[in-house]
């Protein structure tokens, strides 16, 4: 699937959990920013606000946490 669609957001969202697991925070959060770029969605909105956090950015994760919220009210997670 990835030599197949790499820009597929999934792919980018998955590349990009690899990548904070692994700390390259700076490219999880390219590849999460990128996931989004083909629409706003709750779970990759709460992985790179996980990704903002760990670098110090609480304001932009906070945001993003507000956002995810937003899109998913019934999920209190």
């Amino acid at each position: 699937a990835v030599r197949q669609a790499p820009d597929h957001p999934w792919v980018l969202y998955l590349r990009g959990r690899i990548q904070h697991a692994a700390e390259r925070l700076d490219e999880a959060a390219a590849s999460l920013r990128k996931c989004l770029e083909a629409g706003r969605h709750p779970v990759p909105l709460l992985a790179l606000a996980l990704v903002c956090q760990e670098m110090g950015r609480q304001e932009e994760a906070a945001a993003l946490f507000a956002e995810a919220a937003r899109l998913d009210p019934g999920n209190d997670q």
